[in-house]
């Protein structure tokens, strides 16, 4: 639980989510991520967009930009699939973790979004 809510209350002081209005979650709710998606939007009054993971899976840039979602929690391998021929004029945040993080993911968000790898 403590862990849970240092996660939580991180979330004004460590990553870049102080103006959230739209919070992709696709996580299963057993994930610590899931959770976390679900408290942070409700902490910050975001709307929670829940999305398919066959959807994610299929074009995420899509998800991403018809939802108009401006922050995301992905894992590295997940964040690839996000197209880099595709404007995301809605995402403005991106944080990563779980895996070890791929250069070229850094280098391609590089001054796009706040990205921050957990």
């Amino acid at each position: 639980a403590r862990c849970f809510l240092t996660r939580l209350c991180s979330g004004t002081t460590v990553y870049p989510i102080l103006d959230v209005k739209r919070l992709l979650h696709f996580s299963p709710f057993s994930f610590d991520q899931g959770l976390g998606d679900i408290f942070m939007a409700l902490t910050k009054g975001a709307t929670l967009v829940l999305a398919n993971m066959s959807d994610v899976l299929t074009d995420l840039s899509n998800v991403l930009n018809t939802t108009r979602v401006d922050y995301t929690v992905l894992t590295p391998a997940i964040a690839q699939l996000i197209r880099s021929d595709v404007d995301h004029p809605y995402l403005k945040s991106l944080l990563v973790g779980g895996e070890k993080l791929p250069g070229q993911l850094v280098d391609r968000w590089k001054g796009k979004v706040a990205f921050m790898d957990e």
